[in-house]
This record gives structure tokens, sequence and C-alpha cells, in this order.
């Protein structure tokens, strides 16, 4: 990752994200379930495949954000795997 994108990430985390959230992101259950979800999506995109788009996907979005409900957080069924591209529409 370059340094500005650390530097933007870093400013989101520290300004944006609750302590709680930034730790989450963090853990070893979350990098599990993350990895899961990953691998059931086969590592592609499910909003592009929607459309017939086959794009590799780095992100794996909570489609109930854990803001919303913090119980879902660890909810595989709850995780889509997006490209950033995606996962940037999602979130406007």
């Amino acid at each position: 990752m370059d340094q500005v994108k650390k530097e933007k990430n870093r400013k989101y985390d520290d300004y944006v994200r609750e302590e709680k959230t930034v730790k989450f992101y963090i853990s070893r259950e979350w990098k599990r379930v993350r990895q899961a979800a990953l691998v059931r999506d086969h590592h592609l995109c499910q909003e592009c495949l929607k459309h017939n788009i086959i794009k590799s996907a780095e992100i794996v979005h909570h489609i109930i954000e854990i803001k919303v409900d913090w119980n879902r957080r660890l909810d595989i069924t709850n995780c889509e795997s997006v490209c950033k591209s995606c996962h940037n529409k999602l979130h406007i």
C-alpha cells in the first residue's frame, strides 16, 4: 500500500471509525470470516457478477453495516466479496 493510502486510512480510522470497530477489523475472528467469505465467493466481486462482469474482489463488505447491527459483524451471510469500485458505490 502506498504512503498516501496509508495516511488516508489512518485519518479515516482516527476520525471516523470508533475504536472498537478499528480493533474488530484487525481481529483474528474477522480475518477468518473475511477469508472464508472470499473463498466462498471465489475471490470474485459479487456486485459485478450480478451484471455478468468478472472482476476480482479485494474487500469483504458487511451488507448490514456493523454500526447498524454489531451482532452481525461475524455473520458470513451478512458479508459479500466486492471490488474497490463496487465497495465505494455501496457507501455513497
